[in-house]
């Protein structure tokens, strides 16, 4: 990782939302060192948060009303306040709600306006949108190593840790009532408001995607001008010079949909170490530890449909994924890479149980090699070489 110097300011703001993170006690960061010299992370990281605009409402189109009055109006504080509930609540369905999506390293601003709120469909169809490529100058995109946010529904929806869990984010939320921890987002938030929202009142706005669209031609600007104090440059220009290692490209939308709502499935692994799953069946002898009749979980690879990927625990007790390929086969079901009969033999591989077993009869017979062994088998060798007896007082 390449060593960044960072002003104390950041340093401190750093150790703050580290030091507000539920993570379990054997998770490490990836993007941070608990160290006087920080190191900015080599992968995408983002932050998103979801705000209920106080100023401005629309009539939500999904109420079902044939004719309305649908432009973009500002709530006053003569008509709107706690003297008059009544009227709050008249226009509470028609509240329009931002998402705010931050690069941790670039800075860099995405957002969308959507009706309903905190829902888990608005944070997954934000996050969704946010990682695609959409070309021009709205340049952000790309699968993120790790999701920053607050412990709301998000985090707990199960439509939300399927997406993060198939594509390999990882999760993390700051602790509930510690907003500041999520400190880009919440400036991102402030500048949508100074920069975008506080002109909306001069323009006429009849629907969301009407707002949307606006948002999107100001982000383009306003990531392509203004400076970043953190970083001296614009964030388009900071965010360009991520390299290719760097930069994940994330499955078509309707592939992620799909991944939000798919759970992983349990597969048993059969006596030529595979598993059937959508229909084929996939080698899975590259597995770790992978022995005959193991039940694994194993989900589709969003990037690769001749592989799917097997969910596995590594070393500091995270979920990863071990991908693994589909068996090709011929018009008459046989593997194209099986031996053929008459010409040809081939072994499975020993998995890491018949590993151990080698070993195990090796140390009983004093012998170094498995061919050794099979040897002194045969000759009915007795274990120890006849030393121990299991009768002896």
């Amino acid at each position: 990782m390449a060593r960044i110097d960072i002003p104390w300011r950041c340093k401190t703001e750093i150790s703050t939302l580290i030091s507000n993170v539920i993570i379990g006690s054997t998770l490490k960061l990836p993007f941070l060192l608990l160290v006087d010299q920080f190191y900015i992370s080599k992968w995408i990281i983002f932050t998103l948060l979801a705000t209920l605009c106080v100023l401005y409402y629309l009539k939500n189109p999904d109420k079902g009303r044939t004719t309305r009055d649908s432009g973009l109006r500002m709530m006053s504080e003569a008509e709107f306040n706690k003297n008059k509930p009544k009227n709050l609540a008249r226009v509470v369905n028609d509240r329009v709600w931002s998402f705010e999506l931050t690069d941790h390293t670039s800075g860099w601003i995405y957002a969308e306006y959507r009706f309903g709120g905190e829902t888990a469909q608005n944070f997954t169809d934000v996050l969704i949108n946010a990682m695609q490529e959409r070309g021009g100058a709205d340049v952000l995109h790309g699968v993120p190593r790790l999701l920053y946010t607050d412990p709301g529904c998000a985090l707990v929806s199960s439509t939300m840790r399927n997406l993060c869990k198939t594509l390999g984010i990882q999760l993390i939320a700051h602790k509930a009532g510690n907003a500041r921890a999520t400190g880009s987002v919440e400036k991102a938030r402030d500048i949508l408001e100074c920069h975008f929202e506080s002109g909306l009142r001069f323009v006429q706005v009849n629907n969301i995607d009407e707002l949307n669209r606006l948002v999107g031609l100001w982000r383009k600007k306003y990531n392509r001008t203004a400076l970043h104090r953190r970083t001296g440059m614009t964030r388009t220009d900071c965010w360009l010079r991520i390299t290719p290692a760097q930069l994940i490209k994330a499955p078509p939308v309707d592939v992620c949909r799909e991944l939000a709502v798919s759970l992983p499935e349990n597969r048993k692994v059969t006596t030529h170490l595979r598993v059937p799953f959508r229909g084929s069946e996939y080698d899975v002898r590259q597995v770790p530890g992978v022995c005959v009749g193991d039940t694994l979980q194993i989900v589709r690879n969003p990037w690769r449909d001749s592989e799917a990927q097997v969910v596995i625990m590594n070393e500091d007790g995270l979920e990863t994924f071990c991908r693994v390929p589909e068996v090709a086969k011929d018009d008459y079901g046989f593997a194209l890479n099986a031996p053929t009969l008459g010409e040809s033999f081939k072994a499975l591989p020993h998995t890491t149980a018949q590993h151990h077993l080698a070993e195990i009869e090796q140390t009983l017979y004093g012998t170094t090699t498995p061919g050794e062994t099979a040897a002194v088998q045969k000759a009915n060798a007795l274990p120890f070489g006849g030393r121990f007896n299991r009768k002896r007082r």
